[in-house]
């Protein structure tokens, strides 16, 4: 029925000046384009420039770079090609469509600044902690098998969810976001972004999109721990995140073979020097607490065989 009735306001919708818009009914504008022969619609907007300008991303995305736009090609930032860059094609259209383009651009420069200055300054807090950053631990928590394994991703804890990170739609005090993405820092000034959602039917806070691959780039596993910090330089506030690995085990597999061939070395020098005694002796030698006479080379022989 919604392609049915989109079909009527296009066929009933009137010219416009720009590329991809055309004039609805319901007295808006809309945007379109077409790619590989199939038409691909981009949402109504209150004015015909904003209509014009998402046609614009969607062809700089979709395009060859000489591509005719609406508007001149300097009028989209060197961010903006490489923000367009690092989404697929279905995702830089569903963000034009759902008008969360914006603020997902906004969002990207912002931490492309921050990632700038963070590494111009060369006082990461992690490297040189209190010069020019303050910073709080907000919580730290181990890896489960769940965090690790299962797809939905990584649950954190509901107190922690509502004290250090942004209201959710449905959660206490929630605001009209079912879903936002957030950035946070590691030490080698990496940004990691995870989608953060809360599920009303659990009522679990979870980061999703993102954090598997966040996994698999560590190399984190169950019983690993991530730290989360709250930070600022300059007036800016961001995220920050740790990896603290769990290696008490595997140490103590490595240790525990150390200490056997330790072992092993030590009783076999003591061997040779009791061997060695028995040589320089007549009186005979105590080997294991047990009195062996010296017998004479062929004797050595044999003691050393046993």
């Amino acid at each position: 029925m919604a392609s049915s009735s989109l079909l009527v306001l296009c066929l009933s919708a009137s010219p416009s000046k720009f590329r991809g818009v055309i004039w609805l009914r319901s007295g808006k504008w809309g945007a379109r384009i077409a790619y590989k022969y199939k038409a691909y619609w981009l949402g109504t907007y209150d004015i015909e420039q904003e209509a014009a300008m998402a046609y614009d991303r969607a062809a700089i995305k979709l395009q060859r770079s000489d591509t005719p736009l609406n508007f001149p090609m300097s009028n989209y930032s060197v961010e903006e090609t490489k923000f367009l860059g690092r989404h697929s094609n279905e995702a830089v259209l569903a963000m034009i469509k759902d008008k969360s383009y914006r603020s997902k651009y906004a969002n990207f420069v912002s931490n492309q600044a921050l990632l700038r200055h963070l590494e111009s300054s060369n006082n990461f807090a992690f490297q040189q902690p209190g010069v020019g950053v303050t910073y709080q631990m907000l919580f730290r928590k181990e890896l489960t098998q769940t965090d690790v394994t299962h797809i939905k991703g990584f649950h954190i804890p509901k107190d922690h969810a509502i004290d250090y990170f942004p209201p959710l739609a449905n959660s206490r005090d929630g605001n009209n976001n079912s879903s936002i993405e957030l950035t946070f820092f590691d030490k080698h000034y990496r940004p990691w972004t995870f989608r953060y959602s809360y599920w009303k039917s659990t009522q679990t806070f979870v980061f999703t999109k993102g954090w598997r691959h966040f996994l698999k780039m560590n190399g984190l596993n169950t019983r690993d721990s991530v730290v989360f910090y709250k930070c600022e330089m300059s007036g800016n506030m961001f995220y920050m995140i740790d990896m603290q690995r769990n290696c008490i085990e595997n140490c103590g597999v490595r240790l525990s073979v150390a200490e056997q061939e330790l072992g092993k070395r030590k009783r076999s020098e003591e061997v040779e020097e009791e061997i060695a005694a028995a040589d320089r002796t007549s009186n005979g030698v105590m080997l294991f607490g047990v009195e062996i006479s010296n017998g004479g080379p062929n004797h050595k022989r044999r003691i050393a065989d046993e």
